[in-house]
């Protein structure tokens, strides 16, 4: 047998009979303190509350090619003298092969604790006593049976540790990919990353194996009494965003009609009754302190896995990258009750008005000035632990690296660079019937309408890109569609690669017109000046009404981008047209406008905001 064909993991409750086996058998025991026969029922009892309760303690076991357990090595926490102490063994038909030697280094490794680790060893049990020395055990005493051994991990070999969860696809862009991993990394941090996803994909692993990052799925399911609290959550915080998910929530209840864009009618006396509740609830600060008392101390979470990556990597700091997403919230909680800092983020700029939170970290991280005084006022965060930083995707727009040639770009989705491009994105479900824009600016495209020849750049949305919305435009001439991959493993079927981020980046850059509903891309267009124009017309129906305005700029985190009067908004196709024709002419409208949009919402685009996270993780680590 090589020592390399053997692999060393946790101890999982399956190992309780096979660690039973190899700890009873006769050689075993002649080296072991307590040499006497161990019944299994005792054993098994002993087992599951040494290594699966809440104390603090270890066991990693060895396995062959063939997962038959042939060692285990304890490190059990002595409450009394404040150490650990160690113990190993193996199976006697594979000792002498070098195999006790790399399962106790990688357990010492594996374990990383920073307190005193004490071994006892028989003075007849020359085998076990040359392997701790050649471990790095020092003798500190002995008696006439046995030695006493110490090891002492120094602070300069134990690396601080930050656990990142990532509960959506688009965040791995934003934090992983904008520059927050590469700056924690040479800040000396180990990085342990948390995808919630059933298995990791290989492109991922690749993509992110570095000897500093550690990579994990992970799930967390809330109790079905859980889920039903968790309902309440939406009337805590009356907001015109949060009316709005109501209706839209009403209509979610019938998939076909929604995606289709189709929502309920205004009087529908459940969604009114809702709202109704709502302003009264959201007015009663007890209720909203009840609320999370009970979802802190009554829906604590506890989960065994994340438990168990607690007592592993012994983490600094965790940074939850979506306030509220379940795994992000789990993994805070753990940490709270071990008192290690958490600092968390919106996931989206429009959080923290679209429902009450049920968990608060120590540290907040927010988008703008803006987002910081409504997360104390709406949030009950405390203004002191909420910091500015901007929005870290957009520090790609500050990498004039990875900016090419327009022609160059442009030839590359075979379009003209010589003609005006018009960037359409869409809004997916939310605004189910914005392709038919899309189709009206391509027939004017196509009857020469527009004061200057041009070309349409469709971006589906991930939330229905598989329904191919633009298919009608599809192979049309004039017309390119951003084909971007699906990835299945995130609830939001999207994951842009670091080459997907730079092709959009650049697409972005050079067109000449942003045409979207009420979503991010205004935000990114601005970053560049471009002229942005929102359609409020023909995208969402409500009882054979147009309700594209309400409900498509009617949301709180909306209204902070229009009342800057940074974009164009069409309420019907004469309107849009005479914008797209002005913007034509003179791109140069509103531009200081965009500016003023941009210092309100992104704080700065300077290319630092991942910088501003990572200094202010490092000096949360450092206590400033």
């Amino acid at each position: 047998m090589e020592k390399n064909n053997t692999t060393i993991r946790p101890v999982e409750k399956k190992d309780s009979k096979r660690i039973w086996e190899i700890r009873n058998h006769p050689i075993s025991r002649k080296h072991s303190l307590n040499s006497e026969i161990i019944t299994f029922e005792s054993h098994d009892l002993w087992f599951e509350k040494k290594y699966f309760s809440e104390q603090d303690n270890y066991c990693f076991v060895m396995l062959n090619d063939k997962d038959l357990v042939i060692g285990y090595c304890r490190l059990d926490f002595d409450d009394g003298k404040d150490n650990y102490i160690i113990s190993i063994a193996l199976d006697p038909e594979f000792r002498g092969k070098g195999m006790g030697s790399r399962l106790l280094r990688e357990a010492l490794a594996k374990s990383n604790l920073s307190k005193e680790i004490f071994a006892e060893i028989k003075k007849d049990n020359i085998p076990s006593v040359t392997l701790f020395k050649k471990c790095g055990f020092i003798k500190k005493d002995e008696d006439n049976k046995n030695y006493y051994f110490v090891f002492k991990n120094t602070t300069e070999h134990i690396q601080k540790t930050i656990f990142i969860t990532i509960a959506r696809s688009f965040i791995i862009r934003n934090i992983l990919r904008s520059g927050t991993l590469e700056l924690l990394k040479k800040s000396g941090w180990r990085v342990v990353i948390f995808f919630e996803v059933n298995e990791i994909s290989a492109r991922l692993r690749e993509e992110f194996a570095d000897e500093c990052v550690i990579m994990h799925s992970e799930r967390t399911n809330a109790s079905r009494m859980h889920r039903l609290f968790l309902r309440f959550r939406k009337y805590l915080l009356a907001t015109s965003t949060t009316k709005i998910l109501i209706d839209f929530r009403q209509g979610n209840k019938d998939r076909q009609k929604f995606r289709k864009g189709f929502l309920p009618k205004k009087s529908s006396f459940v969604a009114q009754a809702q709202k109704l509740y709502m302003e009264m609830l959201s007015r009663i600060p007890f209720i909203k302190f009840i609320y999370r008392f009970i979802e802190e101390n009554i829906f604590t979470e506890k989960n065994y896995n994340i438990q168990q990556y607690f007592k592993k990597y012994k983490p600094d700091i965790i940074f939850g990258t979506s306030v509220v997403s379940s795994l992000d919230i789990a993994f805070m909680k753990e940490a709270k009750r071990r008192h290690i800092n958490t600092i968390a983020m919106p996931k989206t700029w429009d959080n923290i008005m679209n429902g009450y939170f049920r968990f608060i970290p120590d540290y907040f991280l927010v988008h703008n000035t803006l987002a910081k005084d409504l997360s104390y006022k709406n949030q009950h965060i405390e203004k002191d632990k909420i910091f500015v930083i901007g929005m870290p995707q957009f520090d790609w727009y500050c990498k004039q690296e990875i900016i090419k040639d327009r022609t160059k770009h442009w030839n590359s989705k075979g379009l003209d660079p010589n003609k005006k491009i018009i960037f359409f994105g869409s809004a997916g479900i939310w605004a189910a019937h914005d392709h038919v824009i899309a189709e009206l600016i391509y027939k004017w495209i196509e009857k020469g309408e527009l004061v200057t020849p041009c070309q349409l750049f469709l971006r589906q949305h991930f939330s229905n890109v598989q329904d191919d919305v633009f298919k009608e435009l599809r192979g049309k001439k004039e017309v390119a569609i951003d084909d971007y991959k699906i990835a299945n493993a995130f609830s939001d079927n999207w994951d842009p690669t670091v080459k997907d981020t730079i092709d959009f980046t650049n697409s972005v850059a050079h067109c000449d017109i942003m045409i979207n509903i009420g979503s991010t891309l205004s935000l990114d267009a601005s970053c560049v000046d471009r002229p942005v124009v929102n359609p409020a017309f023909g995208c969402s129906f409500q009882g054979g009404e147009d309700v594209t305005f309400p409900y498509q700029y009617g949301a709180d985190h909306y209204q902070w981008v229009l009342s800057e009067n940074a974009t164009a908004l069409s309420f019907n196709s004469d309107q849009l047209k005479t914008h797209i024709n002005e913007y034509l002419l003179h791109p140069e409208k509103q531009r200081t406008e965009r500016a003023n949009l941009i210092k309100k919402l992104c704080y700065k685009v300077d290319g630092k905001s991942s910088q501003r996270i990572v200094d202010k993780i490092n000096s949360i680590q450092k206590g400033i």
